[in-house]
């Protein structure tokens, strides 16, 4: 449980101002039992574990007088991201020269879907209709129906290098029943394909001037597209086949570089 006043306590005598590897009750019992060795003549493995214990909490080993560095922080760590050693993920330059770069990639993609969603009228209130199988009171079986909803809100934030089609970013209404509020994914005349997708793809059929459809500030310069991508979550390593395969030909797009064959 945390000390919500903020004082430490020792884990060692449970008093407060210090902490376990500074505690003067600790060393005092650690110097007491270091002597004791020493004048029992218990076995040497008892003596030097002591004196190290001491050497861990004084800087000095009493036994050999050899003084104890302090650890190089940097010794041992290596980088969760790039998996390079000597550094942590907070200080590795490697990731943050990769959140310059998706950000840069998704400038791209995000111009790109602006401009389809301008050029079809796709926005909040689009009207659009989802065909799928319904059940038929009448006719007591499943049957093919076409439901009309109008879209309520765009997930801009999700849509990036990761999600270049728009996957589950479209919350749209029932006309008939406003208690289905579906997450769909963009129009294919708006994603740009017809790939399957984790949410259903509507049909477009109302369009929404084009004016009145506005992303946020900053969003087609791929402002804060690394916040919303998998890729960067705490823990997970660099994916260099994805950078490698799929992002270097969006950066090149941002850089202006024309592809080759």
């Amino acid at each position: 449980m945390g000390n919500y006043n903020g004082t430490v306590h020792c884990g060692h005598c449970y008093q407060g101002g210090h902490n376990a590897r500074t505690c003067p009750r600790k060393l005092e019992r650690l110097q007491q039992q270091y002597a004791d060795s020493k004048a029992n003549g218990s076995d040497s493995h008892y003596v030097e574990y002591y004196a190290q214990q001491i050497a861990k909490m004084t800087g000095t080993n009493p036994e050999t007088g050899a003084t104890r560095k302090r650890r190089n922080e940097s010794y041992g760590r290596k980088c969760s991201y790039c998996r390079e050693g000597g550094h942590s993920r907070r200080t590795c330059s490697s990731i943050k020269e990769d959140h310059r770069n998706y950000r840069r990639m998704a400038s791209v993609v995000r111009k790109d879907m602006l401009a389809r969603m301008q050029e079809h009228g796709f926005g909040i209130g689009s009207l659009v209709t989802l065909t799928g199988n319904q059940w038929n009171e009448e006719a007591g079986e499943y049957q093919d129906a076409t439901s009309a909803y109008l879209v309520t809100k765009i997930k801009w934030e999700n849509i990036g290098p990761h999600n270049q089609t728009g996957d589950n970013c479209v919350k749209a209404i029932s006309v008939k029943d406003p208690s289905d509020q579906p997450w769909l994914s963009m129009p294919d005349s708006v994603s740009g394909s017809a790939d399957s997708r984790y949410s259903r793809a509507p049909d477009l059929v109302g369009a929404t001037p084009p004016e009145k459809i506005n992303p946020p500030s900053a969003w087609t310069a791929g402002a804060r597209a690394e916040e919303n991508a998998g890729c960067f979550e705490k823990g997970q390593s660099r994916d260099s086949y994805w950078f490698r395969q799929y992002g270097s030909a969006l950066l090149d797009r941002w850089a202006g570089i024309e592809p080759t064959e």
